[in-house]
């Protein structure tokens, strides 16, 4: 039996991420920057708008250990913030794209039942840990570069 997600905490938790990134990105008001770098204590933010329209921007973030460790290096994905909804979701982690809220389990791509907003909830916590380090902001106005 395929279980249906519940919309409303769907879309009460991408509601709460667009606010969030924000809160926490006022730059993105700012057309001309692209690139951000925040400077955590363990680990390195890059974030990178790679598009930007008037109803949404498509930004790129990765994440890296300061400390190399053998569980996880690094970790990339593109998150879409539409500004005519108020809303921000994942659509891609570590190159795969999430299409589905719900997944039959077993199945071929071995994704979580719930994939689509176990991402969006690592999105919620990437931007409660900028939050709760004051983030230390240094943005680079060149070209877009991929990591």
């Amino acid at each position: 039996m395929l279980l249906q997600p519940h919309l409303a905490n769907c879309q009460r938790l991408y509601e709460e991420n667009y606010r969030n990134l924000l809160a926490v990105m006022p730059e993105l008001v700012i057309k001309e920057i692209r690139n951000i770098n925040y400077e955590l204590p363990q680990y390195a933010l890059k974030i990178c708008i790679l598009e930007q329209t008037p109803y949404t921007t498509l930004i790129k973030f990765f994440i890296s250990q300061s400390v190399k460790s053998s569980f996880i290096n690094h970790s990339e994905f593109h998150v879409r913030m539409y500004h005519d909804a108020r809303v921000a979701e994942i659509i891609t982690y570590q190159g795969q794209r999430c299409q589905r809220a719900y997944y039959a389990c077993p199945n071929q791509h071995m994704y979580h039942k719930d994939e689509k907003k176990q991402l969006n909830l690592l999105l919620s916590e990437v931007i409660a840990l900028c939050q709760d380090h004051g983030l230390i902001i240094v943005p680079n106005t060149s070209s877009i570069e991929l990591y």
